[in-house]
């Protein structure tokens, strides 16, 4: 299935406007793959805001939480990733990333993409998105089956940077055409 960041696809309201896919709970979801039909995306989107909140009984939890040392000068080096299993959706709640030495923060540049793609908002950060890795930063941003969220950094730097940590915490569940 195609990454709903990549060319190539569309946005759910986009592909039918009468379905008014925009709730104060989620803001605008974002892409979805264009191959979906108005049904399907309607299915998907009313999943979505069913579980903003939080997880279905069935549904899972997903909490990474990684430290990597970055070379110095090193670029878009990985720290943390998940992968929504296929035939699942899930949602990415929160996220957090810091540095072992506070003075260290200013000098990298973290970034949380989908498929590779960079997410608008998340693409370029310099400092603490949360004020720590254990409290992390609510966000919400849906993910398709097969989608990989990760975190990659990049250190400014010619010396080595220790202990950059990156932290994405979710849950997923079946879609619910999988459940019947």
């Amino acid at each position: 299935m195609p990454s709903p960041l990549l060319p190539g696809t569309a946005r759910a309201a986009d592909l039918n406007p009468s379905l008014n896919l925009r709730a104060p709970a989620l803001g605008a979801l974002g892409l979805l793959p264009a191959g979906l039909m108005p049904e399907e995306v309607a299915q998907v989107m009313q999943e979505y805001l069913q579980w903003a909140d939080g997880p279905p009984p069935w549904g899972r939890w997903f909490d990474k939480a990684e430290s990597v040392t970055l070379a110095g000068a090193a670029a878009r080096t990985p720290v943390t990733g998940f992968r929504i299993p296929d035939g699942f959706l899930g949602l990415l709640r929160f996220f957090a990333n810091n540095t072992q030495s506070a003075s260290d923060i200013t000098s990298v540049t973290f970034a949380l993409e989908v498929d590779g793609s960079p997410i608008v908002g998340y693409s370029s950060i310099v400092g603490r998105k949360a004020p720590a890795i254990s409290a992390p930063d609510p966000l919400i941003l849906p993910l398709m089956g097969g989608q990989r969220v990760i975190v990659v950094a990049t250190n400014a730097t010619a010396a080595a940077i220790q202990g950059v940590s990156a932290r994405l915490k979710g849950w997923y569940w079946p879609r619910a055409a999988a459940r019947t």
